[in-house]
């Protein structure tokens, strides 16, 4: 399931449409299966587009030295959703109440929900909402360009737990992002798709295909602490989304710091493809 392996069924489908060359659009984790693709089939290859590009040396080996550091640590995704969050929070503020419902201190209001959720004291339509399913909640939404439904969902939970009101339908609405986004594994996706996305099992085959990883989860909960002080709850999410690469069956660290370069494209019998 590596992104060696994706890139050479990639070529397969070109060849079966008859297209002399693969155009592609990839973001995020999309542009190192681009990049692999291109580096891989350069003759092959037409228009490529990539945003929200991945390192991709901090996606396979890192340093490539020992201590390993977990892949979802190197990647910093943690950071990425803590930074969106708080910049969505502060633009809820600028926007005001009449065009964002959390507005009015909303930093402050998701520091109370959290502190509250760590607390095992967080309720939602009457029951308990963890905090590792308020964070799992609150990631999704952050992949969108709107986060008109995240700070309602938002603004229910505050007024359920903080100000002793509830809207039945604003907290249907939210159950949407803190009951089915919890249970549905939010990772990065190539390109947006409408509806439920379960793509936990596929992530884990992939990246642990693809990347280099400490085998103690030791190593998995240091990291996770440390970057926890700086991106609470967040880095927490993303750090142990990797954790599965720890004892992955064939995950032998024989990985390359690069996208993947054409004289890999075609291994011989019994070589293991390093990505």
């Amino acid at each position: 399931m590596s992104t060696a392996d994706t890139a050479r069924d990639m070529d397969l489908i070109r060849q079966a449409v008859g297209d002399a060359r693969l155009n592609y659009y990839g973001v995020s984790y999309g542009s190192y299966l681009g990049s692999s693709y291109a580096s891989m089939f350069p003759n092959r290859v037409g228009h490529v587009v990539v945003d929200a590009v991945l390192d991709p040396v901090a996606w396979s080996t890192g340093t490539g030295r020992p201590p390993y550091e977990p892949f979802t640590a190197r990647i910093k995704s943690g950071r990425g959703a803590y930074e969106a969050m708080m910049t969505g929070l502060a633009e809820c503020d600028k926007a005001g109440k009449a065009r964002c419902a959390f507005a009015g201190g909303a930093a402050a209001k998701w520091a109370k929900l959290t502190s509250r959720a760590k607390g095992g004291h967080l309720q939602f339509m009457g029951e308990h909402l963890a905090y590792a399913d308020l964070i799992a909640g609150t990631l999704g939404p952050l992949y969108g360009n709107d986060y008109t439904d995240l700070m309602g969902a938002l603004d229910q939970l505050y007024a359920e737990n903080f100000e002793g009101r509830s809207d039945p339908a604003a907290a249907r609405a939210a159950a949407e992002l803190f009951v089915t986004s919890a249970a549905d594994a939010q990772n990065p996706f190539t390109v947006p798709a409408p509806g439920l996305r379960r793509v936990s099992d596929a992530f884990a085959g992939v990246a642990c295909a693809d990347t280099r990883n400490p085998r103690d989860l030791a190593s998995w909960s240091q990291a996770a602490r440390k970057q926890d002080r700086s991106y609470p709850g967040f880095a927490l999410r993303w750090i142990w989304l990797g954790a599965p690469c720890a004892g992955w069956p064939g995950g032998d660290g024989r990985c390359l710091p690069r996208p993947v370069r054409g004289q890999d494209r075609q291994p011989g019998p019994g070589h293991r493809q390093p990505l």
